[in-house]
């Protein structure tokens, strides 16, 4: 098992390669899953991304703020199967308050600059989703809990 430390470099080089990742939001019966262009910030501790405010998301979001987000850097190589990361982060999301924005805004726009007026848009909503933990799942099967750098994991009832 990789050193926590290691697991984080793991963590910000795939948040820098990939580009998307898979938005799960508690939906009216079902899971609702919809692909978000992300930025990490904080150091791991917080996920941001951007969604119509007409969207379902939206509105799921507005109702229950538990979320995840899945990235992962598969191939359809075969033989890269054992090399693949997928990483789960779990959180609370939430609209990026107005003294937070021109921060996260800049964090945003340096991983896509192309979405300046996506993110800008009255219509769309910035959020962000703060990570209680990560779980990752590597060589097909082994499964990581990590929490973000810098917090403790919580207790478990005795």
């Amino acid at each position: 098992m990789k050193h926590p430390d290691e697991l984080y470099t793991v963590l910000r080089r795939i948040f820098a390669e990939q580009r998307y990742g898979i938005l799960a939001t508690n939906g009216e019966q079902y899971p609702h899953t919809t692909i978000v262009c992300y930025a990490p910030a904080d150091n791991l501790a917080t996920l941001l991304f951007v969604t119509p405010r007409p969207s379902r998301k939206f509105k799921f979001l507005l109702e229950q703020p538990h979320a995840s987000l899945f990235v992962d850097n598969r191939s359809d190589d075969p033989d890269a199967l054992h090399q693949a990361y997928g990483i789960e982060a779990r959180g609370t999301a939430s609209q990026v308050g107005e003294s937070q924005r021109p921060a996260y805004r800049s964090l945003y726009l340096a991983k896509y600059p192309e979405l300046a007026s996506f993110i800008d848009a009255e219509t769309n909503a910035f959020f962000q989703l703060a990570v209680e933990r990560y779980d990752i799942v590597h060589d097909f099967q082994t499964v990581i809990q990590l929490f973000p750098p810098d917090t403790a994991a919580p207790e478990t009832p005795a």
